[in-house]
Protein backbone atom coordinates (compact mmCIF):
# COMPACT_ATOMS: atom_id res chain seq x y z
CA UNK A 1 0.00 0.00 0.00
CA UNK A 2 1.77 3.52 -1.21
CA UNK A 3 0.67 6.87 -2.03
CA UNK A 4 3.75 7.27 -3.99
CA UNK A 5 3.53 9.08 -7.36
CA UNK A 6 4.90 6.75 -10.77
CA UNK A 7 8.26 7.96 -10.93
CA UNK A 8 8.29 8.12 -7.26
CA UNK A 9 7.60 4.62 -6.77
CA UNK A 10 9.89 3.28 -9.75
CA UNK A 11 12.42 5.07 -7.74
CA UNK A 12 11.68 3.75 -4.54
CA UNK A 13 11.12 0.06 -6.30
CA UNK A 14 8.03 -0.32 -5.47
CA UNK A 15 5.99 -0.03 -8.53
CA UNK A 16 3.81 -2.86 -9.93
CA UNK A 17 6.50 -3.86 -12.29
CA UNK A 18 9.57 -3.93 -9.76
CA UNK A 19 7.12 -6.14 -6.94
CA UNK A 20 5.56 -8.50 -9.37
CA UNK A 21 9.15 -9.63 -10.27
CA UNK A 22 9.55 -9.82 -6.55
CA UNK A 23 6.60 -11.72 -5.94
CA UNK A 24 4.09 -12.67 -8.19
CA UNK A 25 1.70 -13.25 -5.99
CA UNK A 26 1.77 -9.87 -4.03
CA UNK A 27 -1.33 -7.77 -3.67
CA UNK A 28 -0.69 -3.81 -4.46
CA UNK A 29 -2.57 -1.17 -3.60
CA UNK A 30 -1.89 2.17 -4.87
CA UNK A 31 -3.46 6.12 -3.56
CA UNK A 32 -2.92 8.91 -5.81
CA UNK A 33 -3.68 12.30 -6.17
CA UNK A 34 -5.00 12.73 -9.92
CA UNK A 35 -5.20 9.42 -11.53
CA UNK A 36 -7.97 8.16 -13.10
CA UNK A 37 -8.42 5.03 -15.27
CA UNK A 38 -6.46 5.87 -17.80
CA UNK A 39 -2.93 7.28 -17.71
CA UNK A 40 -2.45 10.95 -18.27
CA UNK A 41 0.09 14.13 -17.88
CA UNK A 42 -1.71 14.71 -14.06
CA UNK A 43 -0.54 11.51 -12.58
CA UNK A 44 2.66 13.13 -11.45
CA UNK A 45 0.75 15.75 -9.44
CA UNK A 46 0.73 15.53 -5.90
CA UNK A 47 -2.15 16.63 -4.03
CA UNK A 48 -3.75 16.28 -0.42
CA UNK A 49 -7.68 16.63 0.46
CA UNK A 50 -7.88 20.19 0.91
CA UNK A 51 -5.98 20.54 -2.64
CA UNK A 52 -9.04 17.96 -4.01
CA UNK A 53 -11.64 19.97 -1.87
CA UNK A 54 -10.65 23.47 -4.16
CA UNK A 55 -10.22 21.60 -7.72
CA UNK A 56 -13.49 19.87 -7.23
CA UNK A 57 -15.76 22.24 -6.61
CA UNK A 58 -16.37 21.13 -3.05
CA UNK A 59 -14.61 24.57 -1.34
CA UNK A 60 -17.65 26.60 -3.30
CA UNK A 61 -20.42 24.42 -3.03
CA UNK A 62 -19.93 24.64 0.83
CA UNK A 63 -18.66 28.19 0.35
CA UNK A 64 -19.44 30.25 -3.02
CA UNK A 65 -17.15 30.85 -6.03
CA UNK A 66 -16.87 34.74 -4.37
CA UNK A 67 -16.16 33.24 -1.13
CA UNK A 68 -14.81 29.66 -0.70
CA UNK A 69 -15.13 27.51 2.19
CA UNK A 70 -12.33 25.15 3.21
CA UNK A 71 -14.61 21.91 4.56
CA UNK A 72 -11.97 21.24 6.82
CA UNK A 73 -13.18 19.58 9.36
CA UNK A 74 -14.96 16.20 8.20
CA UNK A 75 -11.27 15.50 5.87
CA UNK A 76 -14.50 13.86 3.18
CA UNK A 77 -12.24 13.26 0.27
CA UNK A 78 -9.55 11.36 2.46
CA UNK A 79 -12.16 9.32 4.23
CA UNK A 80 -13.93 8.18 0.65
CA UNK A 81 -10.32 7.37 -0.54
CA UNK A 82 -9.82 5.87 1.86
CA UNK A 83 -12.90 3.58 2.06
CA UNK A 84 -12.55 3.09 -1.70
CA UNK A 85 -9.17 1.80 -1.24
CA UNK A 86 -10.40 -0.44 1.26
CA UNK A 87 -12.88 -1.70 -0.39
CA UNK A 88 -10.63 -2.82 -3.47
CA UNK A 89 -8.54 -4.32 -1.32
CA UNK A 90 -11.05 -6.30 -0.07
CA UNK A 91 -12.72 -7.27 -3.81
CA UNK A 92 -9.14 -8.08 -4.64
CA UNK A 93 -8.70 -11.04 -1.85
CA UNK A 94 -12.16 -12.18 -2.52
CA UNK A 95 -11.70 -12.39 -6.56
CA UNK A 96 -7.62 -14.19 -5.13
CA UNK A 97 -10.35 -16.87 -2.91
CA UNK A 98 -12.04 -17.53 -5.77
CA UNK A 99 -9.06 -18.67 -8.35
CA UNK A 100 -9.21 -15.08 -10.17
CA UNK A 101 -5.43 -13.14 -10.20
CA UNK A 102 -6.47 -9.61 -9.14
CA UNK A 103 -3.14 -8.33 -7.92
CA UNK A 104 -3.15 -4.36 -8.53
CA UNK A 105 -6.03 -2.04 -6.98
CA UNK A 106 -6.12 1.84 -7.87
CA UNK A 107 -7.64 4.76 -6.65
CA UNK A 108 -7.19 8.58 -5.69
CA UNK A 109 -8.45 11.89 -4.36
CA UNK A 110 -9.83 12.99 -7.67
CA UNK A 111 -11.90 9.84 -7.93
CA UNK A 112 -13.22 10.32 -4.56
CA UNK A 113 -13.92 14.03 -5.01
CA UNK A 114 -15.73 13.45 -8.40
CA UNK A 115 -17.80 10.99 -6.62
CA UNK A 116 -18.62 12.81 -3.52
CA UNK A 117 -19.91 15.96 -6.30
CA UNK A 118 -21.58 13.73 -8.40
CA UNK A 119 -24.81 14.53 -7.42
CA UNK A 120 -24.36 17.93 -7.72
CA UNK A 121 -22.69 17.24 -11.51
CA UNK A 122 -25.97 15.28 -11.95
CA UNK A 123 -27.86 17.55 -11.42
CA UNK A 124 -30.65 16.44 -9.22
CA UNK A 125 -34.11 18.44 -9.90
CA UNK A 126 -34.39 20.68 -7.16
CA UNK A 127 -31.23 20.49 -5.75
CA UNK A 128 -29.71 24.06 -4.51
CA UNK A 129 -27.22 22.11 -1.60
CA UNK A 130 -24.40 24.57 -2.29
CA UNK A 131 -23.27 28.04 -0.64
CA UNK A 132 -23.33 29.73 2.02
CA UNK A 133 -27.23 30.01 1.72
CA UNK A 134 -28.49 26.79 0.90
CA UNK A 135 -31.18 25.51 2.63
CA UNK A 136 -30.72 21.54 1.82
CA UNK A 137 -31.12 19.25 -0.89
CA UNK A 138 -34.32 19.86 -2.05
CA UNK A 139 -37.39 21.13 -1.48
CA UNK A 140 -38.12 18.96 1.28
CA UNK A 141 -34.83 17.83 3.14
CA UNK A 142 -33.91 21.34 3.53
CA UNK A 143 -33.93 24.37 6.33
CA UNK A 144 -37.10 26.11 7.33
CA UNK A 145 -37.69 29.23 9.44
CA UNK A 146 -40.06 29.21 12.30
CA UNK A 147 -41.70 31.82 14.39
CA UNK A 148 -38.89 31.05 17.42
CA UNK A 149 -35.84 29.50 14.90
CA UNK A 150 -34.74 27.10 12.57
CA UNK A 151 -35.87 23.02 11.88
CA UNK A 152 -34.89 20.75 9.37
CA UNK A 153 -37.12 18.52 8.05
CA UNK A 154 -36.02 14.83 6.00
CA UNK A 155 -39.03 13.01 4.20
CA UNK A 156 -37.79 10.27 1.99
CA UNK A 157 -40.12 8.01 0.67
CA UNK A 158 -43.43 8.38 -1.10
CA UNK A 159 -45.48 8.02 1.59
CA UNK A 160 -43.36 10.83 3.90
CA UNK A 161 -43.36 13.21 1.01
CA UNK A 162 -46.83 13.24 0.37
CA UNK A 163 -47.69 13.63 4.17
CA UNK A 164 -44.93 16.39 3.86
CA UNK A 165 -46.79 18.28 1.01
CA UNK A 166 -49.84 18.02 3.08
CA UNK A 167 -48.85 19.74 6.08
CA UNK A 168 -46.67 22.33 3.38
CA UNK A 169 -50.09 23.23 1.84
CA UNK A 170 -51.88 23.82 5.19
CA UNK A 171 -49.08 25.54 7.00
CA UNK A 172 -46.84 28.38 6.65
CA UNK A 173 -43.97 26.98 9.40
CA UNK A 174 -43.00 31.06 9.82
CA UNK A 175 -46.21 31.44 11.80
CA UNK A 176 -45.68 28.13 14.13
CA UNK A 177 -42.96 27.71 16.99
CA UNK A 178 -40.61 24.60 16.07
CA UNK A 179 -41.98 22.43 18.50
CA UNK A 180 -45.63 22.96 17.03
CA UNK A 181 -43.95 22.68 13.39
CA UNK A 182 -41.95 19.39 14.58
CA UNK A 183 -44.96 17.72 17.05
CA UNK A 184 -46.93 17.49 13.15
CA UNK A 185 -44.33 15.97 11.39
CA UNK A 186 -43.01 13.24 13.53
CA UNK A 187 -46.96 12.46 13.86
CA UNK A 188 -47.00 12.09 10.10
CA UNK A 189 -43.53 10.23 10.71
CA UNK A 190 -41.58 12.28 9.06
CA UNK A 191 -37.69 12.83 10.95
CA UNK A 192 -37.71 16.69 11.89
CA UNK A 193 -35.24 18.37 14.40
CA UNK A 194 -34.57 21.90 15.75
CA UNK A 195 -31.52 23.09 14.54
CA UNK A 196 -28.95 24.05 17.80
CA UNK A 197 -25.75 25.05 18.71
CA UNK A 198 -23.56 22.59 19.94
CA UNK A 199 -23.66 23.18 23.77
Amino acid sequence: LHNFTPDAAARLKVDALTLKIINPDILICEIAAYSGPSPSDLDERHGYDPVLQMASGISARYGSLDSPELHGIASCVDNLTGYSATFGIVAALAANARGQSLRWVKTSLVQAANLIQFPFSAGLAGSKAYGQTALGENKRVRLWRTSDGWIFSAPYGLKQEAAFDQLLARNDFRHLSSADVISQMRSAGIAAVEVNRLA
